[in-house]
């Protein structure tokens, strides 16, 4: 589905957010980074591209890219329900 979005609207950060949403859930994380890293491209405020590429990070345990993008979604979205993870994700992974 996402594909066919991406296919109408090649300029959809959605789109390609979706599409590394897939890729993380299926443990392809250099796949998933492919495609949060576009999305950011589109749409360096999407806050939600931001997270989803920090837990990539994190699960390739790239411990100061995840950092450094939840980070910027705390930034980007401080009323998102994810702020609470987001920010307790940062102070663990601050201590390894």
């Amino acid at each position: 589905k996402a594909l066919a979005h991406l296919k109408d609207n090649p300029d959809s950060y959605e789109a390609y957010n979706n599409i590394g949403l897939v890729y993380l859930q299926g443990q392809k994380y250099n796949d998933a980074l492919q495609y949060f890293d576009k999305a950011i491209e589109l749409n360096p405020t999407a806050g939600n591209a931001y997270f989803n590429r920090a837990l990539a990070y994190s699960r390739l345990q790239n411990n100061q890219m995840a950092i450094v993008d939840y980070e910027k979604f705390i930034k980007l979205k401080p009323n998102d329900p994810n702020i609470d993870s987001a920010m307790k994700e940062v102070e663990r992974l601050k201590q390894l």
